[in-house]
């Protein structure tokens, strides 16, 4: 819990966040373009907006007072990003 007070996100970083969790919106794609008989990668493309807006919503809470645990968790979801289109993406 937060016993100090309570600062708010700079507007650049709530603006990094939300760039951060754009390519969500291609899941329409990945999912049209994902292999047939892999039922894992559907099942991971399925849980990965959760994911992507889960991470969004803790980076954004965690600013208030660990603003480097906001950077971790960017970078995990722009790595989860690039999972996510190489599911696709890399013919196997």
């Amino acid at each position: 819990m937060l016993t100090g007070p309570r600062r708010r996100a700079p507007l650049w970083v709530d603006a990094v966040i939300v760039v951060c969790m754009l390519p969500v919106f291609s899941l329409p794609w990945l999912l049209a373009n994902c292999p047939a008989a892999d039922d894992g990668a559907l099942t991971l493309l399925r849980i990965y907006p959760l994911y992507v807006v889960a991470s969004g919503w803790l980076a954004w809470i965690s600013w208030a007072s660990r603003p480097y645990m906001t950077w971790i968790l960017l970078a995990v979801m722009l790595l989860s990003h690039l999972a996510a289109f190489s599911l696709v993406l890399v013919p196997r």
